[in-house]
């Protein structure tokens, strides 16, 4: 996991996240109903996509023309006209550091929302594989509990005859009412926790490269800046003629700084579309999951689903629960009232009535237990974490950064860093190329007189 940043920064994250989530909000489409992924054309599907990538193609063009501005500047030859001044570099520099400094500010911005996502969406999934695996467990142990129980008495049974076998078949139709609740939750549990515990480890996994992977562009536009200015600096600070550094600007032009303002804009024009289709959905998140679930997870799914989401309905892994309790409380109360004369009746049935009451309340304590790892005031909050939180408000506030700083960055201050380089090359190779330049300047009548400094 991505590694906690120095210092505490929690007043600032309203400001990071809020606005950006309604922003993107508002440029959204609508998130096409679940009806329409059961539509063989995928006409909705296609309207969707083309409204997100609407937005996304106007970055990626404007990338695009930034880039041919490049290309046509890095071809075009420098004027012959005279230069009889020193070209300021002032303006670069100071283009150069504002470009240095959004781009560390973009860089710990999305950092510092991309690493609280992180935290919450691990910190929501951990917690939900050990809730799902002790709720597991808990229900192993009462099938065992009931398991063993079962064995005790169907051994007891054929042993007793007369008076004693009726109350022993009334235990054993109890208990196994009550094995049978217990399996049907085991089997509804089945594979729950080995599928948490796989996304824990996918995205433990893929959270640190997938997070700083996205950083690429940004780094690649502070390649781009410092070799502008490297080349620069170096030629006025040796005061050199400039011809290599404006050979070598003009050649980075056509093979790092176009490929790069274009590499940059696809990236943004990717993560803008994105940023929208997750938007689009986080509109009504609630809805959109619960209608998405009951398509295509089946009506159990969704009724779990919809318990916790909406807290409407029931839950049926609390209900199987619920019935199991009932059962055990009806078993415990018939076994208080006749456990004693039928261990009369037979001695035999003696060790099953005890070990039945023993099982009965060691099972109190899972059932208690299952309960309140499944209850909404359990659950509704990893969800809440994970989407509301997460996924609706840091995920989609941390792309909205990120397309704005490398946009500003990448579109518009490296074409332009590229382009005023290229003017103030060629400006030092025309004056360096005089006689302004060595102290001397020509008159009208042919003579040379010393230049003023």
């Amino acid at each position: 996991m991505v590694g906690s940043m120095v210092g505490n920064y929690s007043w600032v994250e309203p400001y990071l996240e809020s606005p950006w989530v309604k922003v993107m909000g508002i440029f959204a489409p609508s998130f096409p109903a679940p009806d329409a992924a059961a539509d063989v054309s995928g006409e909705a599907f296609h309207h969707f996509i083309a409204a997100c990538a609407g937005g996304a193609a106007i970055l990626a063009v404007t990338s695009v023309l930034a880039a041919v501005g490049v290309l046509l500047r890095s071809c075009c030859c420098s004027g012959r006209r005279l230069q009889l001044e020193a070209p300021s570099v002032k303006p670069l520099i100071c283009m150069a550091f504002m470009t240095f400094t959004l781009t560390f500010a973009g860089m710990f911005v999305y950092l510092l929302v991309g690493h609280k996502g992180v935290s919450l969406t691990m910190d929501a999934v951990t917690h939900a594989v050990s809730d799902v695996t002790s709720a597991a467990e808990q229900g192993r142990m009462l099938s065992a509990l009931g398991a063993g129980a079962s064995v005790a008495l169907n051994s007891s049974i054929p042993k007793c005859q007369g008076s004693a076998r009726p109350f022993l078949q009334q235990f054993q139709r109890q208990l196994e009412s009550y094995i049978e609740c217990v399996d049907q939750y085991n089997s509804d549990m089945e594979g729950i926790p080995e599928q948490l515990r796989d996304l824990q480890t996918s995205l433990g996994e893929m959270s640190d490269r997938e997070m700083y992977s996205l950083l690429a562009p940004l780094v690649l536009v502070l390649l781009c800046c410092l070799a502008i200015v490297l080349a620069v600096c170096a030629t006025r600070s040796t005061r050199g003629s400039g011809r290599c550094s404006n050979c070598c600007i003009h050649s980075l032009g056509l093979v790092l700084f176009a490929p790069a303002i274009v590499i940059v804009g696809g990236a943004t024009a990717l993560e803008f579309g994105f940023g929208l289709a997750s938007a689009s959905f986080c509109k009504d998140a609630d809805s959109n999951a619960l209608a998405y679930i009951q398509h295509f997870a089946g009506n159990t799914s969704y009724n779990v689903s919809h318990y916790y989401i909406s807290g409407v309905g029931t839950n049926p892994l609390l209900d199987q629960l619920h019935e199991a309790n009932e059962t055990a409380l009806k078993l415990e109360s018939v076994l208080n009232q006749f456990g004693s004369q039928t261990a009369m009746l037979c001695s035999d049935a003696g060790p099953a009535v005890t070990n039945i009451s023993a099982a009965l309340e060691a099972a109190q304590a899972p059932l208690n237990q299952v309960h309140h790892l499944l209850s909404p005031a359990n659950v509704y909050p990893l969800y809440k974490e994970a989407v509301h939180d997460d996924a609706c408000s840091t995920l989609v506030s941390g792309l909205a950064w990120l397309v704005l700083i490398q946009y500003v960055v990448g579109i518009v201050c490296l074409p332009a860093l590229a382009y005023m380089a290229d003017k103030f090359l060629d400006e030092w190779v025309r004056y360096q190329a005089s006689s302004a330049s060595r102290g001397l300047l020509r008159t009208g009548s042919g003579s040379l007189q010393l230049a003023s400094c």
